[in-house]
């Protein structure tokens, strides 16, 4: 009896009139949904590509104060007055990015009060750039004035980059908003759509034309929005959290990628995507990255890192803002390696600049009081002796007093030449090809009385063409070779071997940077006292010395200049040796 009623109740017309009522009513609350949705995914992708617009834009303009910050510098490492017209140049493009990123954001009240305090703190920056310019026109050396206004410069900088990170952040939170805004919605769109073309087919050929002209309509936004992901050069990926029977994260898997992974890790998105992060990206477990993505879930809230990516030997620098995406977490890479390079670049070049500062005061102090003021006594004594007693030597005192007065001499130019090297512009102009074998030449014929006193061997090998400046050399081999002669030995015949080798960098032992293919490996030996190896990296430090002044004589800067002498051609020196065996020195110079 129950069956039969159910099989009345649904064929009377009542049914038919309450179902279709129903279906109706279903059809239009689930086409009106629907077309919400639509209508949201078109906002979505116009919110996208106008933020992505703003943050490029926001991007370019900052882009210019670093250019302009980065360009006085360079010339003031350089020694150069500054010129506006690559100033001018930028500040043209620069005013007209920002007309463009302040009509961009004329709807956005925050963005604009950010612009405003731009145009404040730039005033500031162009100020001293101002006060640069003149300070630079009226003396190429840095002076009280450059650092106020280099001081001020890197203030404002920082200033700007703070601004330049709040107008990002205020990007990435209003695209963070339409997410929360718009994923309730999206839950129930699978629902919606199967539920819809149930009953448009059973009930209407018209809900299923709607239903086509949706999916037509939602096909093109689609396509809009790859097309925005596959012109962007930003490395867009979303991961899904892996985790154990405890809830604690293990892995990602990399539910999407774009384009952009493929110059990075030299393969498709599609051959990366559905592959667990510990496959694809090992390096992300221990350059912190998997850990940043870890605490965007637990903590819940957006990250923003700085990661150093070395694949194949290339490194890139990525800047990366990840956010929580549904269950996931979706990240945009940015590649800042040209930047970051440069910011690196520039703190190497203000340490070795100051190191240069702290070497040159100590060599200045040196050269011009300390050895000077006894120079000038000696002197004085020559001269007076030259007015009046020197008739009174024999033939052979006056031999040896001009070796005295000549030695004397000697000294004053190597103090001169100590002086003018100490102020010395390291510059590529002051680089000439020479023949090594003629530098040595000259050397020894100098040294030819003390070679001779001491009775030392020279032996010498074939020694070749460098690229380099010719006083540093000489003054490198003459510095070599006489320590090698004050510290022989007593107990055998003192012998000096000097001898060259090219050599490739893979076949160099000795730990340096070395950024050339080939180098020349110049060496001093002999056999004399030796000294402890331990102090081998100490003596080549200014004014260190291993012995006591009545013991040998010297003033403890000879290897520290040969030292700067090396690193001025770009090349290295190493010290090693036995007590009571010899000690050897060897001088890398590129080829």
């Amino acid at each position: 009896m129950r069956h039969f009623n159910s099989i009345a109740l649904s064929s009377s017309p009542k049914f038919f009139k309450v179902t279709l009522i129903l279906a109706i009513a279903l059809l239009v609350f689930i086409g009106s949904t629907t077309y919400k949705q639509i209508e949201e995914l078109r906002d979505a992708a116009d919110m996208i590509a106008h933020t992505m617009a703003v943050e490029k834009e926001i991007n370019n303009l900052f882009s210019h104060y670093v250019l302009m910050q980065s360009n006085a510098f360079e010339q003031i490492l350089r020694s150069e007055s500054l010129g506006r017209a690559a100033f001018t140049e930028h500040k043209k493009k620069h005013d007209s990015i920002y007309r463009t990123l302040k009509k961009l954001t004329q709807n956005i009240p925050q963005q604009q009060q950010y612009l405003v305090e731009v145009e404040r703190v730039e005033r500031g920056f162009y100020t001293s750039l101002e006060e640069l310019f003149q300070t630079s026109a009226n003396s190429t050396q840095p002076t009280t004035d450059w650092t106020q206004s280099l001081q001020s410069i890197t203030m404002a900088m920082e200033k700007l980059e703070r601004i330049r990170d709040q107008m990002l952040s205020a990007e990435d939170d209003a695209m963070q908003l339409w997410e929360e805004q718009y994923r309730s919605p999206v839950f129930f769109t699978p629902l919606l759509t199967l539920l819809l073309g149930m009953f448009a087919l059973s009930v209407f050929v018209f809900a299923f034309w709607r239903v086509n002209q949706q999916r037509k309509a939602t096909k093109r936004t689609q396509t809009f929005l790859e097309s925005v992901l596959a012109h962007t050069n930003n490395v867009i990926g979303f991961f899904s959290p892996l985790r154990d029977s405890e809830g604690t994260i293990k892995d990602f898997k990399i539910d999407f990628t774009n384009h952009a992974i493929e110059p990075v890790l030299k393969q498709k998105p599609s051959a990366v995507q559905n592959h667990l992060m510990s496959e694809i990206l090992p390096m992300n477990f221990e350059n912190g990255v998997f850990d940043e993505l870890v605490a965007v879930l637990e903590e819940q809230k957006t990250h923003q890192f700085k990661t150093l990516f070395e694949f194949e030997g290339t490194k890139t620098w990525f800047y990366t803002v990840a956010s929580i995406l549904n269950e996931g977490v979706l990240t945009t890479s940015t590649d800042i390696t040209e930047q970051v390079t440069s910011d690196q670049e520039l703190r190497l070049k203000n340490e070795e600049l100051q190191r240069y500062n702290t070497e040159l005061q100590s060599f200045n102090r040196v050269a011009s009081h300390d050895l000077q003021e006894p120079m000038r006594k000696i002197q004085l004594f020559i001269s007076r002796i030259l007015e009046s007693e020197i008739q009174q030597l024999s033939e052979k005192g006056k031999t040896y007093f001009k070796k005295v007065s000549n030695a004397a001499r000697r000294m004053q130019t190597l103090i001169k030449y100590l002086l003018a090297y100490s102020r010395l512009d390291k510059t590529k102009d002051d680089f000439q090809n020479i023949a090594l074998q003629d530098v040595l030449d000259k050397v020894l014929e100098d040294m030819e009385e003390l070679i001779e006193e001491s009775g030392v061997e020279i032996a010498i090998d074939e020694l070749p063409t460098v690229k380099g400046i010719p006083f540093q050399l000489e003054q490198l081999l003459n510095n070599l070779i006489s320590n090698a002669i004050k510290y022989r030995g007593d107990t055998e015949n003192p012998k000096i071997v000097i001898d060259c080798k090219k050599l490739s960098r893979e076949d160099i032992p000795d730990e340096f940077e070395k950024i050339y293919e080939h180098y020349h490996r110049l060496s001093v030996m002999d056999n004399g006292i030796g000294f402890d190896n331990a102090q081998a990296e100490k003596i080549f430090g200014l004014f260190e010395r291993l012995h006591q002044r009545d013991e040998y004589s010297g003033t403890g800067i000879g290897l520290a200049i040969c030292k700067k002498i090396a690193e001025n051609h770009k090349g290295h020196i190493i010290a090693e040796s036995e007590k009571d065996s010899g000690a050897a020195f060897c001088v890398y110079l590129p080829v």
